[in-house]
């Protein structure tokens, strides 16, 4: 494994550029589709819509058990592509095994939750659970082929699979009903990504060494990062949950529109991270310029999502949704800090650094669960947005702290 390999500043250049690319294109289709569900749904049915996926979205690092750094990982420091190959194997084998088993789960579950307890909005996962496959899957095909430098592959997967969810639903009769949108973005989701790994070399050959080499693997790598970020995980369903009890579906609808025009400021850290993630791996720092460029681009992206949200919410979503224009600022800043954060975060993950991010999860997990748990229950979507900002702010000195010293550590 030749980890000392150079890197020519052109392709990371090429790789930032495809990465951004797809983040952007990606963003486009996803806010057009939910354009077209705001439009085609009913206020009500679209918050449940946007509970359902937000929750599987969060939910689902539980049911990977670190597996998800490990392959990655594991695939990134492997050479060559016949090795790569049969890891890529390994893995959707054992993300195939997972998902069916926490559909069962969560089914199970929410069918005996329901029997002695109030589960109101979130009845919705007893027949719709197997929603938690589209981000488990959709995380597997990305991370592996970011890991593989594939950025092209996974710009392909990722917005070949988002436009087939928009073709799908446009051509559905309206107004559009949650189970159908549910059933065909799923499918179509699921289909792309096992395609994408699929296309770009995956092979059977000695499943069982492969496999037991990644669930070892996993004991000493992925797991302990699982372990200390299962805290932050647990945290942030917790609030999920208490957010979904607290508000009605139309105010989740408007919070969850407002989530996601708001997380479009994250896309040049995240295609920079990605295009980054290899170099991490041997580079000393990440460089003080391309950490004041991150600060510049994603500045100037809040800005502008800001001015785009009031044309949009006017012409666009309708009267329906002009609240959330009141506390999206506040989530677009608190989505530039998480932007900064990010950047650190793959830094150290890249490394290995397993120690910094359990650290840094424990006590985020920790103060942000709870208090904002209480800023919820007393306030609703004002207290999920305080609730965002603290933890946003909060993660960002942590990793800064944890930079410096690592920083300092060099120099010793």
């Amino acid at each position: 494994m030749n980890w000392l390999r150079s890197v020519p500043l052109s392709q990371t250049a090429r790789g930032a550029g495809v990465a951004f690319l797809a983040s952007i294109l990606y963003s486009i289709l996803s806010f057009v589709t939910i354009s077209v569900l705001v439009r085609g749904m009913s206020p009500d049915e679209f918050g449940l819509y946007r509970l359902l996926f937000d929750t599987a979205n969060l939910a689902y690092p539980l049911a990977l058990f670190g597996l998800q750094y490990t392959w990655n990982q594991s695939i990134a420091a492997t050479d060559t592509v016949a090795e790569q190959s049969k890891e890529k194997g390994a893995a959707l084998i054992l993300c195939i095994g997972i998902c069916l088993l926490a559909i069962a789960s969560l089914t199970f579950g929410a069918n005996i939750l329901d029997k002695v307890a109030v589960l109101g909005q979130y009845s919705i996962l007893i027949p719709f659970a197997f929603v938690i496959s589209v981000p488990i899957f959709r995380d597997l095909a990305e991370g592996i082929l970011v890991a593989q430098r594939k950025l092209t592959a996974s710009a392909v997967t990722l917005v070949g699979g988002q436009v087939l969810v928009l073709s799908a639903i446009t051509v559905l009769s309206q107004p559009l009903h949650i189970e159908v949108v549910a059933y065909a973005s799923t499918l179509t989701v699921v289909s792309c990504s096992i395609l994408g790994i699929a296309l770009t070399g995956v092979s059977f050959q000695s499943l069982s060494r492969y496999t037991h080499y990644l669930l070892k693997t996993n004991l000493y790598f992925g797991l302990p990062v699982f372990a200390a970020a299962s805290i932050v995980v647990l945290g942030q369903n917790t609030l999920q949950l208490a957010t979904g009890l607290r508000l009605d579906a139309i105010e989740y609808g408007r919070l969850s529109l407002a989530l996601m025009i708001a997380s479009m400021v994250t896309l040049v850290p995240s295609a920079i991270a990605k295009a980054k993630f290899r170099d991490f791996a041997t580079s000393a720092a990440i460089g003080n310029l391309l950490i004041l460029q991150n600060v510049g681009v994603t500045l100037i992206a809040a800005i502008g999502l800001e001015l785009f949200a009031l044309v949009y919410v006017y012409l666009v979503a309708g009267k329906t949704y002009v609240e959330l224009l009141k506390y999206l600022p506040f989530l677009l800043l608190s989505a530039s800090l998480q932007g900064q954060a990010d950047l650190f975060n793959r830094f150290f993950y890249a490394k290995k650094k397993a120690k910094v991010l359990t650290n840094i999860s424990i006590i985020l997990g920790t103060l942000s669960t709870a208090a904002g748990l209480a800023l919820i229950h007393y306030f609703g979507v004002w207290g999920v947005v305080a609730t965002k900002l603290l933890t946003s702010g909060l993660v960002l000195i942590l990793y800064c702290m944890a930079y410096i010293r690592h920083l300092s550590s060099q120099l010793d």
